[in-house]
């Protein structure tokens, strides 16, 4: 992806084009549509990566971008900004769109590249990056993440978003507590192809003194993952674990 400008007449258009394409809609389904295509107007995500921040095949991303195009086309939706009393029922959306921006760029979804700059760039720009305040993990405030995620959940119970959960509990509450959450996502059909999850499980695993299971889980996310970088990684931490 080409960086795009970053003059403040272009960083208005990426704004007003982030809360006009993620209008709000009762339909769960079209809300996700228009966050799909935002993510490819705005992010310059491709079809697979979008497929895999909703976790869907990417003929059906590919349809409902489209879908969702002809909506706005047929509608005649103005490029303009959305009067003031609308803007907070549309941050969510807008907010979700930066969120997976970011996601693609702290874990690219396929490449040689683990990471891409540009797209974490973007999204920090566009968030104004107020979350991150802890310079290291260990001096994040982990139960205030417990409970923010718990509330999230609430709103949006998808299995990505208790995997993330699970993860703040273990650094929260210990390893094992962690383990437990995450074991019940293991049979959940929308994470079979996510390699985060025997990724996640793998850590978890060698953070308990559980170090052939730990490698059997990288060995397993190293098959899944389709980035060369990431599967590097994983080999070796599969390696380091038979090795102590």
């Amino acid at each position: 992806m080409t960086a795009a400008p970053d003059t403040e007449a272009h960083r208005k258009i990426r704004s007003r084009l982030a809360d006009r394409v993620a209008a709000p809609d009762r339909e769960p389904r079209a809300t996700e549509a228009r966050v799909a295509l935002t993510l490819r107007l705005l992010g310059g995500l491709n079809v697979e990566e979008i497929a895999r921040a909703f976790l869907v095949p990417e003929p059906t991303i590919a349809q409902r971008i489209v879908r969702a195009k002809r909506t706005l086309g047929d509608a005649g939706v103005p490029f303009e900004l959305p009067p003031t009393a609308e803007l907070g029922v549309r941050l969510s959306s807008v907010l979700e769109v930066i969120y997976l921006i970011f996601n693609e760029g702290y874990a690219a979804t396929a490449g040689d590249d683990w990471l891409r700059p540009g797209l974490c760039e973007d999204a920090l720009r566009l968030g104004r990056a107020c979350h991150a305040r802890a310079p290291t993990a260990a001096d994040t405030d982990w139960p205030r993440i417990v409970a923010l995620y718990g509330g999230l959940a609430a709103l949006e119970p998808t299995p990505v978003v208790e995997l993330n959960r699970a993860v703040a509990v273990s650094m929260a509450d210990g390893a094992a507590a962690g383990l437990e959450l995450v074991d019940k996502l293991a049979a959940e059909p929308l994470l079979r192809g996510y390699h985060l999850l025997p990724s996640v499980r793998g850590e978890l695993l060698r953070r308990l003194g559980r170090r052939e299971e730990a490698a059997e889980q990288f060995e397993r996310a190293a098959e899944i993952t389709r980035n060369e970088r990431e599967r590097a990684l994983l080999l070796a931490r599969a390696r380091a674990c038979r090795a102590a």
